[in-house]
């Protein structure tokens, strides 16, 4: 059984993983504006896509494109022009948050309506993801509740009082939840919680919803008073005390969760490329 989840789990990291029909991001020399930004792309680490500049005139002009980082600057692949069409296929870098698209003339001689421009293509890489998030969770796994009671026999038995157990236990946690651009609505998440000052620790898939919000739902992990070892509800028992032992034990839980803001390195590039038009 065991190998039939791995198996499931490497088709589906192979299948999201399989790269899409080539994107073309699109610029026109003459009717595009100096500094407009294209954005909303996606792209995977080492996926090819292609800038092409048309209304141009490729004889006279160059296009040089370089990626956009904190540090350093990337580069490019040259690839295939048309009549009026300058096409340069680029090879995506996770390391950058986009690219400069810069076209300038190459000789003295300028034709009219053609200036030297520059632009810029808004990147997000495209795989998978960590993120970071914290909320409030409910969990069944309470402290359990026992008594002590004499029988007609004259022999003392110990009882379970479920009455007097809490259903649900609320706390604090945190959690890592990774997940993939393709379905980045649901992810796996591990976590961290604390109630009544006990640990537990928290394994379950999670929903994604909106923009901040995350619901996950699992099985979690830690100590609560139980019965020691050897002594089960009805067990005969000479002490006239029962104490209970700390045990590891496990249960479901529910958490509503907030999770992290904007990501840095959109962030990053959006200055960095505010800092390039001015």
């Amino acid at each position: 059984m065991r190998a039939r989840w791995w198996i499931l789990a490497v088709i589906l990291m192979l299948w999201s993983g399989q790269a899409s029909t080539q994107t073309v991001v699109q610029f026109s020399h003459r009717n595009t504006p100096n500094g407009q930004m294209a954005g909303g792309y996606e792209f995977a680490n080492g996926e090819d896509f292609q800038v092409q500049i048309i209304d141009t005139e490729p004889k006279v002009f160059e296009c040089e494109i370089t990626g956009i980082e904190i540090v350093a600057q990337g580069s490019q692949k040259p690839g295939l022009a048309s009549a009026d069409t300058i096409t340069k296929t680029i090879e995506h870098k996770s390391k950058y948050g986009g690219y400069i698209v810069r076209v300038s003339l190459i000789g003295e001689k300028r034709p009219p309506g053609l200036d030297d421009k520059i632009w810029y293509i808004s990147v997000r890489t495209r795989g998978w993801h960590t993120e970071l998030s914290a909320g409030l969770f409910g969990t069944g796994l309470v402290n359990e509740q026992y008594y002590l009671e004499t029988g007609d026999d004259g022999l003392r038995r110990v009882f379970r009082d479920e009455a007097a157990e809490d259903d649900l236990v609320f706390g604090f946690a945190s959690f890592a939840t990774v997940f993939h651009d393709r379905h980045e609505w649901f992810g796996g998440s591990l976590g961290l919680g604390i109630d009544s000052n006990n640990l537990r620790v928290m394994l379950g898939p999670t929903v994604r919803v909106g923009d901040h919000a995350s619901l996950t739902l699992g099985y979690n992990w830690g100590k609560i008073d139980s019965l020691p070892a050897g002594i089960s509800p009805g067990s005969v028992v000479e002490s006239e005390n029962l104490s209970l032992t700390p045990t590891t034990n496990g249960d479901w839980f529910f958490s509503v969760s907030i999770r992290g803001f904007t990501d840095k390195a959109q962030k990053a590039f959006a200055e960095e490329a505010q800092k390039k038009t001015k």
